[in-house]
Parts: structure tokens; C-alpha cells; sequence
């Protein structure tokens, strides 16, 4: 399993806003499993403070902070990369995926400073993430539906979106032929 604890030499502040975009491929359906974000200060919680698990398949990004605001999407499809996005503007958080606005609510709450704690890219302060996550991309402001179809369009190449069934191989993934 891979993951990384990225330290900041200067805690990244939001005052304006956060986008969070990150590619990733799910092999497996789990109740919980952490993509990215900060991790919960308290110690045995597995939500993060901010960021994104999956829940069976589904997206959700959570805002923690004495009380919670979640945005949870559809189901992602499992072996497949998707690009899933959340933007929030001190207004709204909004959960886009593969380009397409899949679910809004209101942010209650402001996005929680970094109190000394690390990004945890892959897992949580407890488990791992099963699949495969590609590139992470944070911003210190909400970026626009036209940025946000930029970055899918930028990068998709790197990420080939396919619904083919695929087979794992010792150390790479391939299509299966039918």
C-alpha cells in the first residue's frame, strides 16, 4: 500500500476558499476508506478534520470542526479513475466528478486551520486507502467550473478513463481482452 504524510513548512491557510482535485481509482467497495486530507486531532477518529474518503464507492468530503459538514456524491466506478473535485467558497461546498456537478450543500463552517497537523495522502491516521490515487492538487481558493474543466482536461491524458474490465498483474494493471 502507498501513502505519504506531507508536512507543511508554512501551514496552508483558506481564507478565501479551498478547491481540492484529486484522480483516483477505487478497486474495492469498503465502508471506509481514506483518500487525502488532514487528519482528526482526536486521537482513534478516522474522519479526517478536512478532506475525502470514500464510503462503499461514494465520495465524500467532510469539513470537521466542533460540529461537521459532509458532501457526499454518487458512487465512483471501481477499477476506473475519476477526477473528483470540491470547491468551497465560505458559501457553498460543491463535489464535482469527471467534470460534472454531482452534489452541493451549504458550508456551515470555515475551513479548519492546520493546528500542526500533517496532509495525509492514501490513509487515515489508522487505515489505508485500496486502490490507486494518482495526482493531488489543492488551492487556497475556489476554482471556477471553466478552472475546473482546464484542470480535468489538462491532466486527463495521464488518467485513461475507460470502462473496461481490468485484471491486475504483478506490477501493472492491463486490460482484459473479451
Amino acid at each position: 500500500e502507498t501513502s505519504a504524510v506531507l508536512e507543511e513548512s508554512t501551514p496552508l491557510e483558506f481564507p478565501e476558499g479551498l478547491t481540492f482535485a484529486i484522480w483516483v481509482r477505487p478497486e474495492r467497495l469498503h465502508r471506509y476508506d481514506p483518500v487525502a486530507g488532514r487528519p482528526n486531532p482526536t486521537p482513534g477518529w478516522t474522519t479526517p478534520e478536512v478532506g475525502l474518503y470514500l464510503d462503499e464507492g461514494r465520495p465524500v468530503f467532510g469539513l470537521f470542526h466542533n460540529s461537521k459538514t459532509l458532501l457526499e456524491g454518487p458512487a465512483l466506478p471501481l477499477q476506473v479513475w475519476s477526477f473528483v473535485v470540491v470547491t468551497a467558497d465560505g458559501k457553498q461546498l460543491v463535489l464535482w466528478v469527471n467534470g460534472e456537478r454531482v452534489a452541493e450543500t451549504k458550508q456551515t463552517l470555515p475551513v479548519p486551520a492546520a493546528a500542526g497537523l500533517p496532509w495525509y495522502v492514501g490513509r487515515s491516521a489508522t487505515s489505508y486507502f485500496r486502490g490507486r490515487i494518482g495526482e493531488l492538487a489543492v488551492w487556497i481558493r475556489a476554482l471556477s467550473p471553466n478552472e475546473i474543466a482546464a484542470a480535468l482536461s489538462a491532466t486527463s491524458a495521464r488518467y485513461p478513463h475507460t470502462d473496461a474490465v481490468t485484471e491486475v498483474s504483478r506490477d501493472r494493471t492491463v486490460p482484459v481482452s473479451s
